[in-house]
């Protein structure tokens, strides 16, 4: 319901400030002021109920877990993932190597990924970026590493691995300090 406030007021305001922008002509019309300056103030409740709104998402006071949790939670699948994948790269068959990342990069990766909007609006770009910076190099390593045992490369493929879960790490451990 809030948002649906938000999001009206910033209708509202928009609506007001353009029609109240229009009376700005020579010489003004009496109401240019009090409309823009209405729309303009709708504007401003409007942005800071969308901030509280956001906040309490990331808090987890919105309902439900908050974002920063349920962030470090995909995080953490896809962390162990890469993990597991490293451990094991030594006695992984070429097939089942391809299959798991196939199905991490479709999975939880996907469902990671396509939230990034989400997460830069809650965590902050900077946040974002330090955790996302080992996020994306260890998916690229990943895609890297199907590639090459596609192609009949699988031991310079699996050579990989160590480094997407260095790059992983990099981007569980920032995660911690959100």
């Amino acid at each position: 319901m809030r948002v649906f406030l938000a999001n009206l007021l910033l209708v509202l305001g928009f609506c007001l400030g353009t029609v109240g922008a229009a009376g700005f002509t020579s010489p003004p019309e009496a109401r240019a002021w009090p409309l823009i300056g209405s729309g303009l103030g709708l504007l401003v409740v409007g942005g800071a109920l969308h901030r509280v709104h956001k906040r309490q998402i990331a808090a987890g006071t919105g309902g439900g877990k908050g974002a920063i949790q349920e962030f470090r939670e995909l995080l953490e699948v896809i962390h162990g993932q890469v993990v597991a994948m490293d451990e094991g790269r030594e006695t992984i068959a070429q097939n089942a190597l391809r299959e798991r990342i196939d199905s991490l990069l479709r999975n939880e990766y996907f469902d990671f990924a396509s939230r990034n909007e989400e997460w830069i609006g809650i965590l902050g770009f900077k946040s974002y970026a330090l955790v996302w910076d080992g996020v994306a190099v260890a998916e690229r390593l990943l895609a890297r590493t199907w590639s090459m045992s596609i192609d009949g490369h699988h031991a310079q493929g699996v050579a990989e691995l160590p480094i997407a879960r260095r790059a992983i790490e990099k981007a569980w451990a920032a995660a911690q300090t959100l």
